[in-house]
């Protein structure tokens, strides 16, 4: 039986063994690689200057980035139809401004916003501690002192509560980064419509976050 192709067909497999020779790939190197390279050094230069091998912030900051280019990219050039990539931007955009938040450690500064308080630190001071308060055996007759800070109970409270509201605000953010870039849960959802996807879809989901 004799098989004979198309004259497409037989283009594209020219173009497809083209492709796999090391002076079409040198080309492709120099032409597109290479300017990509300068480009992301540029695009990536504070990130890179700042770049650590010993903490996760770190890694955070080059998510963080790559991120901002690319919901730019995609809210400026993209082709998609506006409904859905303006939700992709939205969420791109949060998870950026959460991405911010564990690099530079604001939880802090969240919850005394949104308290309305602001976090006290008083005057630290030595006290003696009184010697029937220790154990004689381990002290051998030394003066040992305990730090004091001099806030009122007041401002001891407050900063209790601004403190655990960090801590919140921190572990709850942390949720929704990941929530955000994992993407709602599609197994069993039937869409009748493309209404119903429309409603259904809310931005999230990293690997959709393409044009």
């Amino acid at each position: 039986m004799e098989i004979k192709f198309s004259d497409k067909i037989s283009k594209q497999m020219k173009k497809i063994i083209l492709k796999g020779t090391w002076w079409y790939k040198t080309g492709d190197f120099l032409k597109y690689d290479l300017w990509f390279f300068f480009r992301n050094l540029w695009l990536f230069r504070k990130e890179i200057y700042r770049h650590r091998p010993w903490d996760c912030s770190y890694s955070l900051t080059m998510l963080r980035r790559s991120l901002e280019i690319q919901c730019k990219t995609m809210d400026e050039k993209s082709y998609e139809i506006e409904s859905s990539k303006s939700k992709k931007v939205i969420k791109m955009k949060r998870a950026i401004e959460i991405l911010k938040w564990h690099e530079d450690n604001l939880f802090l500064e969240l919850a005394e916003k949104k308290l309305g308080l602001e976090y006290k630190v008083g005057d630290w001071e030595f006290v003696p501690v009184e010697k029937g308060e220790l154990n004689e055996e381990i002290t051998k007759g030394e003066t040992y002192y305990s730090l004091n800070d001099n806030l009122p109970e007041e401002d001891k409270d407050n900063n209790k509560k601004i403190s655990d509201l960090s801590i919140k605000i921190e572990n709850d953010s942390w949720i929704e980064l990941f929530q955000i870039l994992q993407g709602k849960d599609y197994e069993g959802v039937v869409f009748e419509s493309d209404e119903d996807w429309e409603n259904f879809f809310d931005g999230s989901g990293m690997k959709g976050w393409w044009s």
